[in-house]
């Protein structure tokens, strides 16, 4: 009697998982690079964003007020994937959530997901 094979290699990531890894690691590079006050001051800077505007804000709004010297002046990380880390370090935080509603955005006409206060 011979028995079925198994397989006990890791499933491939889907795209969602390999963007969330592709945004944890460009973080964790930041985070070595400038330690973690880049990443208290980017997740502030766009805390306040929330605040100040109205729901159904883009997050690429908000990253270019946070990295303007009017705005918050936040250094722009030399990979911006690490901004991914911090949406997803502010959504388990509870302080940002998707509103469910998605606009294109002025960069590449892509549909992007908007945000609001939590």
């Amino acid at each position: 009697m011979t028995q079925p094979g198994f397989d006990f290699a890791a499933p491939d990531p889907t795209p969602v998982q390999r963007r969330h890894a592709a945004a944890d690691r460009a973080l964790a590079k930041v985070t070595r690079e400038r330690g973690r006050l880049w990443l208290e001051q980017a997740s502030h800077a766009i805390g306040l964003y929330a605040v100040q505007h109205a729901p159904g804000w883009l997050f690429e709004d908000a990253r270019a007020w946070a990295c303007d010297p009017a705005g918050c002046a936040v250094r722009p990380p030399e990979n911006p994937k690490a901004w991914g880390g911090v949406v997803r370090r502010l959504v388990r935080r509870g302080v940002i959530v998707a509103t469910g509603e998605v606009k294109r955005s002025a960069l590449n006409a892509c549909p992007k997901p908007t945000w609001r206060r939590a």
